[in-house]
């Protein structure tokens, strides 16, 4: 059994139960999809690695762990194209995140 290197320390024939359990109770859960993704590319299930990233960030375009599990992924499945589109999403990511956030100071008509 390998030993789990999520937060949890948990193995990860224990951690797809639970992952797949969550997804079983809510299969549009963002997360659970990208903690899947990571554990199916580390035991070279990279197909559905991709599949289940692919999901991930499709429901959460913003979530930059998702879109680097998946640029490694497509980077082991050799798709650098699919890889570089991913990485540059990253980079985006980041300098959206870097940009100043609009005042929310309230402003009153006269």
């Amino acid at each position: 059994m390998a030993a789990g290197r999520e937060g949890a320390g948990l193995p990860d024939d224990l951690s797809l139960k639970l992952l797949k359990k969550s997804l079983q109770l809510n299969p549009d859960f963002a997360a659970s999809l990208s903690l899947l993704g990571k554990i199916l590319m580390r035991q070279n299930s990279l197909q559905e690695a991709a599949r289940v990233l692919e999901r991930s960030v499709a429901l959460r375009p913003d979530h930059v762990p998702s879109h680097t599990t998946l640029a490694n992924v497509y980077r082991k499945l050799g798709r650098e194209t699919d890889a570089a589109r991913e990485f540059q999403t990253i980079r985006d990511l980041h300098e959206k995140e870097r940009q100043p956030a609009p005042s929310l100071q309230y402003h009153r008509g006269k």
